[in-house]
């Protein structure tokens, strides 16, 4: 007698009612560098048990309904023990797909082989093939005039951040220039450059700093300051027109003369103290400091701090102690004892008195 073999998916389809919901967060965007991760949730939504292995697919489809230009992403075969009512998660994990075009898609997972078991997810879901896209923006500037003489004092700041989709790796440089306007061209001024090797994430940021080394013959004046973020063209990237950002306000370049001593004096001579006028231009009309500017001493820490503390030879006490009085003359000095045996002082004579 023969005898009809049906298959566990087709027992399972006829003892029970299945269905698909999403559970949990949904990405609003794949991760072209990263598993992504689904939850989806069959239901026994009929009133007998289901037991058996199903199927789960998962496809990506710019439309509600199952077929047309929909792409599979991920696939599983589950073994399930639902009583009537139950339900139960099954994750799916997936790379994103290399072969769509960059858009919304909707989510449809499909419960068994049966294209009526098919539920679309809420909302769409951005998918966008691996790019990268660094922006930059200021974050220090110098707040005074800056002296054109002595570079290598100052620095200016610029973070980096990726606006991509997958991780920026490798030698990125920032470049930063100094322009007669408001327009970046290429007669401006390189005063700087910071570069390293880097790892960006997709939404964090690191940041550049670069000391401020003007050229030979750098003319006085206001300059607006540019920063450009990968200046050696390292990384290809979605969008070039966010690499360049101006400064938040003008560069001051001042002429500014160095200190010169105009006059030394001894201080403590046994200790070699010195005190040191110091004469000093500065970017208005000039300032006349006055003050001990050696190393050793009181001044140690800030020239242009008051003395406060004693010097290191006078034992603490600069002062005369509170009570200055002289002290009283218990004996009398030893050339006005009295010859004739009284205990008196002579008043006669100067030898033998303090006044």
């Amino acid at each position: 007698m023969a005898v009809a073999i049906e298959s566990l998916e087709t027992r399972l389809l006829w003892s029970a009612d299945l269905s698909g919901s999403f559970s949990g967060h949904l990405p609003g965007a794949l991760s072209p560098f990263t598993l992504n991760h689904v939850l989806v949730r069959i239901n026994n939504a009929g009133d007998q048990p289901a037991s058996g292995r199903v199927n789960v697919n998962l496809f990506a489809s710019p439309s509600l309904t199952p077929g047309g230009e929909q792409a599979l992403l991920a696939t599983t075969a589950r073994m399930i023990h639902l009583r009537a009512g139950q339900s139960l998660n099954v994750p799916l994990r997936f790379n994103s797909p290399s072969g769509l075009p960059n858009g919304s898609y909707y989510l449809l997972a499909q419960i068994g082989n049966d294209a009526s078991s098919t539920v679309a997810s809420p909302q769409t879901i951005s998918i966008r093939q691996p790019f990268i896209d660094l922006a930059g923006q200021f974050s220090s500037f110098p707040v005074g005039a800056v002296d054109v003489n002595n570079s290598g004092n100052d620095v200016l700041g610029a973070r980096v951040s990726n606006q991509g989709n997958v991780p920026a790796v490798g030698a990125l440089a920032v470049s930063f220039y100094a322009s007669a306007d408001a327009t970046p061209d290429a007669s401006d001024t390189l005063i700087g450059v910071a570069a390293r090797n880097v790892r960006i994430r997709p939404g964090g940021s690191q940041e550049f700093f670069a000391p401020i080394t003007f050229p030979a013959g750098m003319s006085v004046g206001n300059y607006y300051v540019f920063a450009q973020v990968d200046s050696a063209r390292a990384f290809a990237e979605s969008n070039e027109d966010n690499n360049t950002v101006i400064g938040p306000r003008q560069l001051i370049a001042a002429d500014v003369p160095v200190p010169t001593v105009v006059d030394r004096r001894e201080r403590h001579h046994h200790h070699h103290d010195e005190a040191v006028i110091v004469e000093s231009g500065g970017f208005v009309g000039g300032a006349f400091f006055v003050g001990d500017v050696a190393d050793e001493g009181d001044f140690a820490g800030d020239p242009f701090v008051p003395d406060s503390a004693p010097p290191p030879d006078s034992g603490g006490m600069d002062q005369p102690p509170a009570d200055s009085s002289p002290p009283a003359d218990l004996s009398p000095p030893p050339d006005s004892a009295p010859s004739d045996g009284s205990d008196g002082w002579d008043t006669g004579s100067s030898a033998g008195s303090d006044f």
